[in-house]
């Protein structure tokens, strides 16, 4: 965890309380979000989206989230991505809806360059401010649900 800058215990600590809070289960196959912790996401506005791999995003591995009513907060998806790499991801593609439009800010867009993209994200039932978190890895799925949580929580705060 250091690329997070957290140490092991430190992680562990945190990871127990989540789990004594029944926000997740660890096994040793890994850890789930429990039903409770998938209402405490939705409730902050968080939802999981199931995308096909897009090469409008970074890595081999992507995972991808809407925040919904977020995209106010969002200058330029900088910030996003500099969270997902320092959790150890390889990246972070920010979309956001502005004016009925599907921007990869400040101002690329996805409708045009990606409308295979844009369809998929659409059928989420993206609405006007929400946002599109992509996080990607090279190494693994876990590595890229890292990175877009990761970048979620830096936006959030």
């Amino acid at each position: 965890m250091d690329a997070a800058g957290l140490s092991e215990g430190y992680t562990r600590l945190i990871l127990g309380k989540l789990e004594g809070m029944g926000l997740i289960d660890i096994s040793p196959r890994g850890m789930i979000v429990t039903p409770l912790g998938c209402d405490l996401l939705r409730t902050l506005g968080f939802s999981l989206m199931e995308i096909d791999h897009t090469d409008s995003a970074i890595g081999t591995y992507q995972v991808a989230l809407l925040l919904k009513g977020k995209a106010k907060m969002i200058e330029k998806g900088v910030e996003q991505r500099d969270a997902a790499l320092k959790s150890g991801g390889d990246g972070c593609t920010t979309i956001i809806l502005r004016d009925g439009e599907l921007i990869l800010p400040p101002d690329w867009s996805i409708d045009e360059h990606s409308p295979e993209l844009a369809a998929q994200i659409r059928a989420h039932g993206m609405e006007e401010g929400d946002v599109v978190l992509i996080g990607g890895s090279n190494t693994g799925m876990r590595e890229a649900a890292v990175a877009a949580n990761s970048a979620a929580l830096e936006l959030v705060g």
